[in-house]
């Protein structure tokens, strides 16, 4: 039997949320599953792997949750498709999760929550609380998350850990000399990359401090930052006020990222919010070092002084010095590297966590 599977999700775009979910639809059987995306947004920039996956799917809200019409939408795509399990993949999607059940009363109701939450109100947590109570399964990826939910009063019992997956390492599609000829950079620079969607709580300008203090010890060193989002301008503007547009550059959202990171001699995860970094992952995966703030989620992923370095949220010093060290130190990168690969691949691969997924989706059933 084939099972319907309906995938809620709050925006297509290529951060780590969407990855994950190409990854799943990706890998899970063809004759087993059916899967179908419903997206309340689309961005114009999608990840590789969904493409690869060939799967159905689309927007229902064409102006967010504004729109009038996505309730009348979502009703005819659940009707049509009869999912047997509608999976939120968490914020504003579990909502809309939720009621499509309305409309499918008999689907399995599969909610998902991946990261922690630092910003809330008694409202917000009240009606959070509400919908994981009315959840078949609770998927979580982190153990942070997993308590966090157990606070709010979620069932135990429905609560299910998958970490998120990664794909096996392979040659990138792009050398690291064609990158820097793309990027105008010198051939004997060091490139150090931060990734994902810059908001208030990445600490992209941590980021921009640390690589101004670099640039005080050593000039060869190049920050990436990669990903958009409300805080670009600022930031942009805050890196032209320190005066380090030399330094610093701003590529955008990326279809290539783990191409890029590949490239990389260090990666940095400077936000202060946990969760399970898609891009940790993908940097780990590529045999390049890390140094991460130490929040819940990135102690999950990194083994402190072994695949990485942890520092405090906010110690821009610490930052600069450990990478500093590894930049000096290239049979420890390389080390560090080699062990993070090692663990990546073994304890997070695409194909556990897909595996975790089908067998939660035919439990389910």
């Amino acid at each position: 039997m084939t099972v319907r599977i309906l995938h809620v999700i709050d925006r297509v775009d290529c951060y780590g949320t969407s990855r994950q979910l190409s990854l799943l639809v990706q890998g899970l059987p063809r004759g087993q599953f059916s899967n179908r995306i419903c997206a309340l947004e689309v961005s114009p920039v999608l990840p590789e792997e969904l493409s690869a996956a060939q799967v159905s799917f689309g927007a229902v809200a064409s102006r967010g949750l504004t729109d009038p019409l996505w309730p009348a939408r979502l009703w005819r795509l659940v009707r049509e498709f009869r999912p047997q399990i509608i999976h939120g993949w968490g914020g504003r999607a579990n909502v809309v999760a939720a009621l499509a059940t309305l409309a499918q009363r008999k689907a399995a109701l599969v909610l998902s929550r991946r990261c922690v939450t630092s910003r809330s109100n008694i409202g917000g947590a009240l009606r959070r609380r509400a919908i994981l109570r009315k959840a078949h399964r609770i998927v979580v990826n982190s153990a942070a998350i997993w308590d966090e939910c157990a606070a709010w009063g979620a069932p135990k019992e429905k609560l299910t850990l998958i970490p998120n997956g990664v794909a096996p390492p392979s040659t990138p599609a792009l050398s690291r000399r064609q990158l820097l000829a793309e990027l105008g950079l010198p051939r004997d620079c060091r490139l150090v990359c931060t990734a994902g969607r810059l908001d208030w709580y990445a600490g992209i300008k941590d980021a921009i401090w640390a690589a101004d203090l670099l640039k005080v010890i050593r000039e060869d060193v190049h920050l990436l930052v990669c990903g958009n989002g409300n805080q670009h301008d600022r930031l942009v503007q805050f890196r032209d006020q320190v005066r380090i547009q030399d330094k610093v550059h701003f590529l955008g959202l990326r279809t290539d990222l783990r191409w890029i990171v590949a490239h990389c001699d260090v990666f940095w995860a400077t936000g202060c919010r946990g969760g399970q970094p898609n891009a940790i992952l993908e940097a780990m995966a590529a045999a390049v070092p890390v140094v991460a703030t130490q929040v819940p989620g990135h102690t999950e992923l990194l083994q402190p002084n072994v695949t990485g370095f942890l520092i405090s949220p906010g110690d821009r010093a610490a930052l600069a010095r450990f990478t500093n060290r590894l930049l000096d130190n290239v049979e420890m990168a390389r080390r560090m590297g080699e062990a993070a690969q090692s663990y990546a691949v073994t304890e997070f691969s695409a194909s556990k966590m897909v595996a975790r997924y089908a067998h939660l989706y035919r439990e389910g059933l």
